[in-house]
């Protein structure tokens, strides 16, 4: 319809009969399907199901409540990181970090078993300095 629309407003405003080619007709239908998806793909419109209503749409934005939850919990975190001993510190922060045991031992070139009990204890020291700071999983 939006075409069609585009044509007769053309043909308006020409004085005369216009007469359009086909591959005119069909660059114009091209130029209006293009024009509708960048249209769609701009507005990002909420597509919801049939029986869900717009009202029920959850946003996947955090709510505030769960960002300062989350804040105070970092916060928490990054104090007791800082009150481990040192030799416990950076193994248990490569191991938070996503490093396996045996990955951390090869970074900071310890033994296995050296490693493993330092990452450990030092996961275990930091559970009980979060389990007093009232953080628990």
């Amino acid at each position: 319809q939006t075409g069609f629309m585009q044509l007769v407003t053309k043909l308006k405003k020409s004085a005369g009969e216009r007469q359009f080619s086909s591959i005119y007709l069909a660059k114009a239908a091209r130029g209006v399907v293009v024009d509708e998806i960048r249209r769609r793909y701009r507005r990002r419109e909420l597509q919801t199901e049939e029986r869900q209503s717009v009202e029920f749409a959850r946003s996947n934005d955090p709510d505030p409540e769960r960002e300062s939850a989350s804040r105070e919990i970092g916060q928490a975190l990054r104090d007791c990181l800082k009150r481990l001993r040192d030799s416990r510190r950076l193994p248990v922060t490569l191991y938070l970090r996503g490093c396996s045991v045996p990955e951390v031992g090869r970074r900071l070139e310890w033994p296995p078993k050296k490693t493993e009990s330092l990452v450990f204890r030092g996961l275990k020291d930091l559970r009980l300095c979060l389990s007093k700071k009232g953080v628990a999983p």
